[in-house]
Order: structure tokens, then C-alpha cells, then sequence
């Protein structure tokens, strides 16, 4: 690809990533949640929150009941000098300032003052470690998994809830939620619980649902696309490794954004954690065999063995392992991630001073996702860019691979042609005409027929002898520009070899044929203007029939061979044909 091209698209995916980015995400008042509002105590004071215009994300300090699950009902009996204040979201670990074992169950309370008296609102909880419950106004309102203080008891399950609850008639409501945690690597209260009108909880949800199935389409489609690139294409392994690449991340999507495969498929909670952490595990070694396939840079086969292990450790250990395990090596991957970024980046400079083509466009795909992400870090915005620069970055590398695809058809096409032409002559050479030939024959009907003209040049030897082998060659460039004037495009044209030529014919008469050959006599006798030198040269032509003359492509040619030297000898310009007359120039 040229530099003109390059640049241009450069500045299509810009514009496209800049208006996504502007229509989307930097005006503030585009952001669906509510800002300035935070938990203080254990209590949060609506009043001026507005519930039409904004959702609002419950976070703050919290009451926090370490390991234990403490009814609604209860707290009306507590002991206020028991309190104990957590922010929210939280998770624990081992390596949290709380020291808290990942493994365990909690009680959080939150009470809201402020809401409209009797209103109804709506609410929204992604998942809470691996189980929770949860109460508003002692009504139980949402669950995941079974939550409980016993490991035999406790059950996991990811899945989000929407639903409704009514404030009571002080406009206050009590929101109680237990989470629990016996076989993850981090337990907690992962995720703010989100509430607002019923309306824009409703709209918030559907718009979450249909950018994940609008992702997960467009790249499951583009994983189908290229998997068929390789299936036509078997060698070329970087559209194998793309297209698994692709397919582990839509495969993420629907397992991690809403949880949309639980909608088709109720798979255990098990089951789930192991395919996620596997679609994560082998993302980085897959890219990096795409990489080295695609650009061939030094020191490939040291790599290719190196991410062709991370992916058999990867299907090995979440497939076989406990789950706190396979978890745990989960922080060392990231940090592998992070090791692996400088040297995809060396590949990508190199392949630029080597000038291999898409090195450019590679690498601003790259740096797409790397903005996207160092966005979403450093900036506290509800919306996330990662999932559009992943677009943009699979974009970027779809685009390198179908460039290259088409470019090896392209070029595979060249390399046929090259093979079925004589590159003198332009006309088809001895093997496509055989082969051509054989393969008419057995899709022709009982009553079809073709015939096989067998035409060789009358001392054409001496225009080689006398005037050099250029000259001969220009006649025959000749010869064969004016055989293609006088047939169809349904007729096949072949130079067998030297001076000798083969057609192919269907849909005529005996007579029709025997007219044609001498068309194709008086117009091959016309005088021939080579430089200074004038050549008038004449042809013999044999003609036989299929099937009166043969049954095969390899017995029409003998009989049309022995057919043309029978006019030779008759004393050439002249056709010989088994069925009918002889005609002479």
C-alpha cells in the first residue's frame, strides 16, 4: 500500500474514533449518572437528586457486618456502637489495607432519606462477589446464588437483576444487601448498586444489552470471515490465529457484558469462570502468534514457541485445575500482558523500517486501544472506551488481513492464468485445453458433440532459419491475435506447441465447420508485416468429432493430428475432415 493510501486511512479511522468519542463520551451531560451525591455513615440524603434526569450510583460508606448475615428484621434490635463503615464498591483480598479473607460473608446497610413519599423507582445490580441478597424496605427484591455463612450451603451464580421498590412515606428507603464468597479468588460488593426511574433504569439496561450484542456480532462475524480466509487459504496461518483471536473476545463479550449467554444458555457458574478466564488466558498468546505470522520478524520461532506453551498451560490449567488456582495466576498474567506490550511494539517499528506493508496501519490501530484504555484509567467517566477501541484496533488488523487475503487471490489468480496462457501468444496453452477439454466431456448431454481442430503453420520452419527466431515469434503473436478475432468466447484457443495450434468447438454442423476452417485459412493467409519483412503463411488443418471420431480428449487430438497431416501432404492451405469433403484454399 502506498503512502497516499496509508495516510488516508489514517484520517478516516480518526475521524471515526474523534466522533465516536465527542457524540458519545466527553460531554459531561451525556453521562446517565448523577454526580456529587455519596454515602456518608451509612446513610446518602436525596433531595436534590433529580430521579428523572439521572441514575444514581449508591456509593460511599456503608454499614459493614463482617461475616455475618444480619436479617432486616434485626436491625431494629442493634446495638449502635456495633457499627462498622466500608466504602462501596469494595472487594476483598488478601492484599486489601483490611486484610480480609476473600472467602467469607457480609451484611451492608444503606439508609436513603429525600426519595418522593410512595414513588416507585427502579434499580439495577450487575453481581456481588459470588452470591448476594437484597432487601429494600425489608421487601426481598433480588438474588443471586444461594448466600450463607456455610460453604455445603452456599451457592454461586452471576447474572444481573432489574426490578422496582416503593419508597415509604417519609420518602426514605432501608437497603439491606448480604454478599457472600466461598470458592472465588475476591469476595465483596463489587459493584455499585444503580438506581433511578423505572423508565431510565429500563433504557440504561437495554442500551448496556445492545451494545454488547452490537459488538459481539460484529466480531463473531469477523471471526467467521476470517476462519473462511484460512479454509481457502490453508497457509495462511495469521487469518487462523485472527480469527481465533477474534472469537475468544466476542466470546468474552457475552460471558462478561450483562451476562448474555445465561439468556441462551444456563451454564453453571463453574463452567462460566473457567471458559472466562480461558478466553482471557490465551488473548495474548493468540495475538502474538498473529503478529509474528503476519510480519515474519527475527527471532519468531523462539516466540511461536513461547505463546504456543501460554496457550497449552492456559487450556490445561483452567480446565483442570481448582478454581483457586487458575485465579491465582491471574495478577502474573497482567503483569506478562504488560511485559509482552514493548516487544509487539518492536515488532510493529521494525516491520516500519523494514517498510512492510500495513506496519503503519498496525500500529495506529494499537494506538487506539492503548488510548482508549489509558482514557478510561485516568478518567472517571461511566462509559468505558475500551469496548470502541477494540473496534477500531480489530478494525485496523481486519482490514491488514483482508488486504492480504485478496492480494494472495489476487496474485494465486495471476499465478493460474500463468500456468493455463502461453505467455507468447496470449492464448491458452496445451495442459488448460486438455483438461479443458476432459471436463466438457463429462458434463456434455448424450446427443451434444464438439469438434477439435488441429492446425499446424506450412514452412513456417524457414521463416526461423532465415530471418531469426524473433521474427517467427512476432508471426506468431500474429497468427494468434487473428484465430481469437474469427471465434466466440464460448470457443477454446490453444497453441499446442512450436507452430501448432488446437480449438475447441461446439454447437455447429459438419458443414458449418468445414466453412469455418476455410475462413480461418484465407484469413491466417493474409500477408504478415514483420519490420521490412512481408510473410505470407499457410495452415493445415485436421478435424475430428466427437464422439464419431473419439471418446476421449487424447484420441480426437491423435485423429485431428493424422487428419492434418493428411492435408499437408495433399499440399497444405487445405482442411481434412473424416465425414465430408475435402476443401481447399
Amino acid at each position: 500500500m502506498d503512502k497516499k493510501n496509508n495516510i488516508f486511512i489514517f484520517i478516516f479511522l480518526l475521524s471515526v474514533f474523534s466522533a465516536v468519542h465527542l457524540y458519545f463520551y466527553m460531554p459531561a451531560k451525556n453521562s446517565p449518572f448523577a454526580e456529587g451525591f455519596s454515602a456518608v455513615n451509612g446513610a446518602i440524603d436525596l433531595q436534590f437528586w433529580h430521579s428523572d434526569e439521572h441514575l444514581l450510583e449508591l456509593e460511599g460508606d456503608w454499614e459493614f457486618y463482617y461475616n455475618r448475615l444480619i436479617q432486616p428484621y434485626e436491625f431494629s434490635k442493634w446495638d449502635e456502637s456495633q457499627k462498622v463503615y466500608s466504602y462501596v464498591p469494595c472487594s476483598w483480598e488478601r492484599t486489601d489495607k483490611l486484610k480480609l479473607n476473600p472467602e467469607g460473608c457480609a451484611t451492608y446497610r444503606l439508609t436513603i432519606t429525600g426519595l418522593r413519599p410512595g414513588q416507585i423507582y427502579g434499580f439495577y445490580m450487575y453481581e456481588q462477589a459470588n452470591a448476594f441478597k437484597l432487601w429494600i424496605n425489608k421487601n426481598l427484591c433480588a438474588y443471586n446464588g444461594t448466600v450463607s455463612n456455610e460453604r455445603e450451603v452456599f451457592s454461586a451464580e452471576w447474572k444481573p437483576v432489574v426490578g422496582t421498590f416503593t419508597s415509604d412515606i417519609n420518602g426514605a428507603a432501608e437497603i439491606i444487601v448480604q454478599v457472600a464468597n466461598f470458592n472465588y479468588n475476591r469476595g465483596g460488593f463489587w459493584n455499585s448498586l444503580k438506581i433511578g426511574s423505572v423508565a431510565n433504569v429500563v433504557v440504561f439496561r437495554e442500551k448496556k444489552i445492545f451494545t454488547a450484542i452490537f459488538l459481539f456480532t460484529v466480531i463473531a462475524l469477523a471471526s467467521v470471515m476470517f476462519f473462511a480466509f484460512f479454509i481457502i487459504d490453508p497457509k495462511n496461518k495469521a487469518s487462523l490465529f485472527f480469527s481465533l483471536f477474534t472469537f475468544f473476545i466476542s466470546l468474552r463479550i457475552i460471558l462478561i457484558e450483562e451476562r448474555i449467554i445465561k439468556n441462551f444458555i444456563d451454564l453453571p457458574w463453574g463452567l462460566t469462570t473457567r471458559i472466562e478466564y480461558l478466553s482471557g488466558y490465551v488473548l495474548l498468546p493468540l495475538f502474538g502468534l498473529f503478529i509474528l505470522q503476519f510480519f515474519k520478524v527475527d527471532f519468531r520461532n523462539y516466540f511461536l514457541k513461547i505463546f504456543s506453551f501460554i496457550i497449552i498451560a492456559a487450556v490445561i490449567l483452567t480446565f483442570f485445575a481448582p478454581h483457586s488456582v487458575y485465579a491465582f495466576f491471574l495478577p502474573y498474567y497482567r503483569i506478562l500482558l504488560v511485559v509482552s506490550l514493548p516487544y509487539f511494539f518492536y515488532v510493529l517499528v521494525v516491520s516500519i523500517k523494514r517498510k512492510i506493508p500495513g506496519s503503519i496501519i498496525a500500529l495506529i490501530g494499537s494506538v487506539f486501544i492503548g488510548v482508549a484504555v489509558v482514557r478510561d484509567i485516568v478518567t472517571a467517566n461511566h462509559y468505558t472506551m475500551v469496548s470502541f477501541g477494540v473496534l477500531i484496533f480489530l478494525g485496523c488488523y481486519s482490514f491488514l488481513l483482508m488486504q492480504k487475503f485478496f492480494y494472495l487471490v489476487k496474485q494465486k489468480g495471476h499465478l493460474e492464468e500463468k500456468v493455463n496462457i502461453d505467455l507468447l501468444t496470449e492464448l491458452y496453452n496445451r495442459h488448460f485445453f486438455i483438461e479443458y477439454v476432459k471436463n466438457r466431456i463429462q458434463t456434455l448431454n448424450n446427443n451434444e458433440t464438439f469438434y477439435v481442430m488441429f492446425i499446424d503453420l506450412d514452412k513456417f520452419k524457414k521463416i526461423n532459419d532465415n530471418y531469426g527466431h524473433d521474427a517467427g515469434d512476432e508471426v506468431l503473436k500474429c497468427i494468434g491475435g487473428r484465430l481469437k478475432s474469427i471465434f466466440r468466447d464460448g470457443d477454446v484457443i490453444s497453441r499446442f506447441g512450436g507452430d501448432e495450434f488446437l480449438i475447441f468447438i461446439e454447437n455447429k454442423t459438419d458443414t458449418v465447420i468445414t466453412e469455418l476452417s476455410q475462413r480461418i485459412i484465407q484469413t491466417i493467409s493474409r500477408p504478415i508485416k514483420v519490420g521490412e519483412n512481408s510473410f505470407e503463411v499457410g495452415m493445415s488443418i485436421g478435424i475430428s468429432k466427437f464422439p464419431d471420431d473419439g471418446d476421449s480428449v487424447e484420441e480426437l487430438i491423435i485423429m485431428s493430428d493424422n487428419l492434418m497431416y493428411k492435408a499437408k501432404k495433399r499440399g497444405g492451405r487445405c482442411s481434412e475432415m473424416v465425414t465430408t469433403q475435402n476443401y481447399g484454399a
